[in-house]
């Protein structure tokens, strides 16, 4: 089984390398591309907002993640919201994003391709 990993390496590359895959996901969700169910697959999930608390990421970040997890609400009740409601999500991201500090460069690559057996666990280390 390969496994694509997505890593940072401190608070501020994890901030900005979770900012790029919330946006690109609510970018897909606003695009029709993929639905609210695959959303929540993928990123949009309490599980999620409590994985970013736990490594510290800024805490605006997971309660946008929680304010996203009532978007399926959003949608059944009141769908002529669910656009704004996803671009003022999209809108904070970008602004989080912009405030925060440049890394020094060259970082670590964020993206890596291991082959894993199936009793590979993956630690994650903070």
């Amino acid at each position: 089984m390969r496994r694509i990993i997505l890593s940072g390496e401190g608070k501020e590359n994890n901030e900005k390398l979770f900012i790029a895959v919330f946006v690109g996901v609510l970018t897909l969700l606003s695009e029709k591309a993929i639905d609210i169910e695959e959303a929540e697959n993928y990123l949009l999930s309490p599980y999620t907002a409590e994985a970013l608390k736990v490594f510290s990421i800024n805490e605006r970040i997971a309660e946008l993640v929680l304010y996203a997890c009532e978007l399926e609400d959003i949608e059944s009740l009141m769908p002529e919201k669910l656009e704004s409601v996803i671009s003022k999500i999209l809108y904070e991201l970008i602004q989080i994003c912009k405030k925060s500090d440049k890394p020094a460069l060259p970082t670590k690559k964020w993206v890596d391709c291991k082959k894993f057996e199936p009793s590979d666990s993956v630690i994650l280390e903070t």
